[in-house]
Protein backbone atom coordinates (compact mmCIF):
# COMPACT_ATOMS: atom_id res chain seq x y z
CA UNK A 1 0.00 0.00 0.00
CA UNK A 2 1.09 3.42 -0.58
CA UNK A 3 -0.71 6.67 0.85
CA UNK A 4 -0.43 10.08 0.09
CA UNK A 5 -0.98 12.48 2.28
CA UNK A 6 -3.98 14.84 1.11
CA UNK A 7 -4.68 16.74 4.24
CA UNK A 8 -4.14 17.73 7.98
CA UNK A 9 -5.61 19.74 10.74
CA UNK A 10 -5.20 19.70 14.54
CA UNK A 11 -8.41 16.92 14.44
CA UNK A 12 -8.32 15.33 11.29
CA UNK A 13 -5.60 14.39 8.45
CA UNK A 14 -6.69 12.58 4.98
CA UNK A 15 -4.37 10.19 3.13
CA UNK A 16 -5.36 8.58 -0.39
CA UNK A 17 -3.87 5.23 0.10
CA UNK A 18 -3.28 3.20 -3.24
CA UNK A 19 -3.66 -0.90 -3.46
CA UNK A 20 -0.18 -1.45 -6.00
CA UNK A 21 -1.75 -4.42 -6.95
CA UNK A 22 -4.75 -3.28 -8.60
CA UNK A 23 -4.05 0.39 -8.77
CA UNK A 24 -7.42 1.02 -6.78
CA UNK A 25 -7.22 4.56 -4.59
CA UNK A 26 -9.18 4.90 -1.36
CA UNK A 27 -9.77 8.09 0.80
CA UNK A 28 -9.05 7.58 4.70
CA UNK A 29 -9.63 10.38 6.70
CA UNK A 30 -8.52 10.02 10.71
CA UNK A 31 -9.82 11.90 12.87
CA UNK A 32 -9.53 13.08 16.66
CA UNK A 33 -12.63 12.92 18.89
CA UNK A 34 -13.60 12.74 22.07
CA UNK A 35 -16.31 10.35 22.29
CA UNK A 36 -19.69 9.75 25.08
CA UNK A 37 -19.91 6.46 24.83
CA UNK A 38 -18.09 2.94 25.36
CA UNK A 39 -16.73 1.35 22.42
CA UNK A 40 -18.67 -1.44 21.22
CA UNK A 41 -17.54 -4.64 20.93
CA UNK A 42 -18.28 -6.45 17.27
CA UNK A 43 -16.12 -10.17 15.68
CA UNK A 44 -14.25 -7.35 14.11
CA UNK A 45 -12.87 -5.48 17.07
CA UNK A 46 -13.85 -2.29 19.22
CA UNK A 47 -15.76 0.23 17.27
CA UNK A 48 -17.43 3.09 17.97
CA UNK A 49 -20.89 3.29 19.60
CA UNK A 50 -23.62 3.95 17.05
CA UNK A 51 -24.61 7.33 18.44
CA UNK A 52 -21.22 8.51 18.32
CA UNK A 53 -20.93 7.81 14.83
CA UNK A 54 -24.24 9.64 13.92
CA UNK A 55 -23.65 12.25 16.37
CA UNK A 56 -20.46 12.85 14.26
CA UNK A 57 -22.12 12.37 10.48
CA UNK A 58 -24.96 14.97 11.78
CA UNK A 59 -22.10 17.20 12.86
CA UNK A 60 -20.50 16.71 9.27
CA UNK A 61 -23.62 17.56 7.34
CA UNK A 62 -24.32 21.01 9.51
CA UNK A 63 -20.73 21.32 8.89
CA UNK A 64 -19.75 20.86 4.99
CA UNK A 65 -22.82 19.35 3.66
CA UNK A 66 -21.48 16.36 1.35
CA UNK A 67 -23.26 14.33 -0.57
CA UNK A 68 -21.74 11.62 1.44
CA UNK A 69 -22.86 13.24 4.55
CA UNK A 70 -26.25 13.69 3.23
CA UNK A 71 -26.44 9.87 2.54
CA UNK A 72 -25.12 8.57 5.98
CA UNK A 73 -27.36 10.95 7.55
CA UNK A 74 -30.68 9.62 5.73
CA UNK A 75 -29.22 6.13 6.99
CA UNK A 76 -29.55 7.18 10.35
CA UNK A 77 -32.52 8.41 10.00
CA UNK A 78 -34.13 5.02 9.96
CA UNK A 79 -32.58 4.55 13.39
CA UNK A 80 -32.96 7.82 15.11
CA UNK A 81 -35.86 10.29 15.22
CA UNK A 82 -34.77 13.61 13.50
CA UNK A 83 -35.14 15.17 17.32
CA UNK A 84 -32.25 12.68 18.04
CA UNK A 85 -30.14 13.24 15.45
CA UNK A 86 -29.96 17.24 15.92
CA UNK A 87 -29.49 16.03 19.62
CA UNK A 88 -26.46 14.22 18.97
CA UNK A 89 -24.94 16.44 16.20
CA UNK A 90 -25.26 19.14 19.14
CA UNK A 91 -23.52 16.78 21.68
CA UNK A 92 -20.79 16.35 18.75
CA UNK A 93 -20.49 19.96 17.81
CA UNK A 94 -16.56 21.52 18.14
CA UNK A 95 -18.26 24.59 18.54
CA UNK A 96 -21.97 25.81 18.68
CA UNK A 97 -24.60 23.65 16.62
CA UNK A 98 -26.29 25.45 14.19
CA UNK A 99 -29.95 24.50 13.39
CA UNK A 100 -29.77 27.11 10.36
CA UNK A 101 -26.35 25.43 9.14
CA UNK A 102 -28.03 21.93 9.00
CA UNK A 103 -31.08 23.68 7.57
CA UNK A 104 -28.90 25.16 4.81
CA UNK A 105 -26.99 21.84 4.05
CA UNK A 106 -29.93 19.34 3.42
CA UNK A 107 -31.91 22.40 1.54
CA UNK A 108 -28.08 21.88 -0.66
CA UNK A 109 -29.04 18.17 -1.15
CA UNK A 110 -30.76 18.92 -4.51
CA UNK A 111 -28.24 21.41 -5.50
CA UNK A 112 -25.71 18.34 -6.10
CA UNK A 113 -26.15 17.00 -9.60
CA UNK A 114 -27.75 13.41 -10.04
CA UNK A 115 -24.21 11.65 -10.86
CA UNK A 116 -22.59 13.11 -7.57
CA UNK A 117 -25.48 10.64 -5.67
CA UNK A 118 -24.76 7.77 -8.50
CA UNK A 119 -21.33 7.52 -7.72
CA UNK A 120 -21.91 6.15 -4.34
CA UNK A 121 -24.26 3.88 -5.61
CA UNK A 122 -28.04 5.56 -5.27
CA UNK A 123 -30.35 4.71 -7.61
CA UNK A 124 -32.79 7.31 -9.14
CA UNK A 125 -35.30 6.66 -6.86
CA UNK A 126 -33.16 6.97 -3.98
CA UNK A 127 -31.80 10.09 -4.76
CA UNK A 128 -35.41 11.29 -4.80
CA UNK A 129 -36.34 9.84 -1.68
CA UNK A 130 -33.28 11.27 -0.22
CA UNK A 131 -34.02 15.41 -1.59
CA UNK A 132 -37.48 14.65 -0.28
CA UNK A 133 -36.18 13.39 2.98
CA UNK A 134 -33.96 16.40 3.04
CA UNK A 135 -36.17 18.87 1.99
CA UNK A 136 -38.75 17.83 4.52
CA UNK A 137 -36.14 17.98 7.04
CA UNK A 138 -35.34 21.47 6.06
CA UNK A 139 -38.71 22.65 5.95
CA UNK A 140 -39.28 21.62 9.19
CA UNK A 141 -36.16 23.22 10.73
CA UNK A 142 -37.46 26.56 9.02
CA UNK A 143 -40.51 26.34 10.76
CA UNK A 144 -38.93 26.04 14.10
CA UNK A 145 -36.23 28.59 13.18
CA UNK A 146 -38.82 30.83 11.96
CA UNK A 147 -41.02 30.21 15.84
CA UNK A 148 -37.91 30.04 17.59
CA UNK A 149 -37.17 34.03 16.39
CA UNK A 150 -41.13 35.24 16.35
Amino acid sequence: MAATHVQTDPLSGRFLVTDPDTGEECEVDVLKEAFWAQLAQTPYGPVLSLDDVIGTKVRALADRGTVRDLIDVQAASRHRSLADLESLGRRRAHDEFSLEDLRDRLIGADWYEDEDYTAYGLTSRQIEELKAWALEWAEDLGARIHDENA
